[in-house]
């Protein structure tokens, strides 16, 4: 009889650690810190000293208003030109310590002084008409990953990135387009003209690096859109593109009042 009550207590703690283990897990810490670190600006003329930038640790972005529209640039952590290309460097310098005398490239091989391999910006995002005239006011919440942009002419917009998935939603009454970020030694993006908007751009690839590909998709009802990036690291099969489109279609069905909820 005592080794069944035993049993019964251990299993009862057991259920109650790991039931206590579950809500400490779902309990977001410094939530006081997280609420005094809000930003809220009156003004976001410059992307470099007054913008807001939400992410959620592998998908950000960065918001500024710009030629009096609210304007958006995204990437991911993985979307790099990683090429490095050495065909043009030659035998790297040798100094001769007798004679001080230096032989070879001086001053660093070509490859030094290409521009990649280096980090890329997926695409720029336009998100409508906006002006920081009087009774204009944008506020980030860190913890939800959340930017209010309120405008005098009442036609607001909502931005939140999603922790768990790479999709950008946003409610605003405007069409939300998207731009190509060209760069003179990567391919041009392939553009989409239906319902939804592409992007699609292929890195050039050296003997060592195979390239990869990302896509942009956005799918929208009514003020709501669901914004989606995929690259080819994200998945095993498949292309990229379809994923993008399939993930978007799926976030905006699945989307909520609370997701926007401030």
């Amino acid at each position: 009889m005592s080794q069944k009550i035993i049993r019964s207590f251990l299993a009862a703690m057991a259920i109650f650690v790991i039931c206590r283990n579950g809500e400490a897990q779902n309990l977001i810490p410094f939530k006081g810190s997280l609420r005094e670190a809000n930003v809220t600006l009156t003004k976001m003329l410059d992307g470099q000293s007054e913008s807001l930038i939400v992410g959620n640790g592998d998908l950000y972005g960065i918001v500024w208003e710009k030629d009096s529209s609210l304007f958006m640039r995204i990437t991911k952590n993985d979307i790099w030109d990683a090429r490095i290309d050495v065909s043009q460097d030659g035998e790297m310098p040798k100094v001769d310590i007798a004679t001080g005398k230096t032989t070879g490239q001086v001053g660093g091989p070509p490859s030094y002084r290409k521009t990649y391999p280096q980090p890329r910006c997926a695409a720029a995002l336009h998100l409508g008409p906006i002006s920081s005239a009087k009774g204009f006011s944008a506020n980030l919440d860190i913890e939800k990953a959340f930017v209010s942009i309120k405008s005098a002419d009442a036609k607001n917009t909502t931005i939140r990135i999603l922790h768990d998935r790479n999709v950008l939603l946003i409610n605003s009454p405007y069409a939300v387009t998207l731009e190509e970020i060209k760069a003179e030694t990567l391919p041009a993006a392939t553009l989409g003209k239906q319902r939804y908007f592409l992007v699609i751009n292929e890195n050039a690839c050296d003997i060592d690096y195979k390239g990869m590909d990302y896509a942009l998709a956005v799918a929208s009802k009514g003020n709501l859109k669901a914004v989606s990036l995929v690259t080819s690291f994200d998945i095993k099969t498949g292309d990229v593109l379809d994923h993008a489109i399939g993930l978007a279609r799926q976030q905006l069905l699945k989307m909520k009042n609370s997701y926007l909820a401030t």
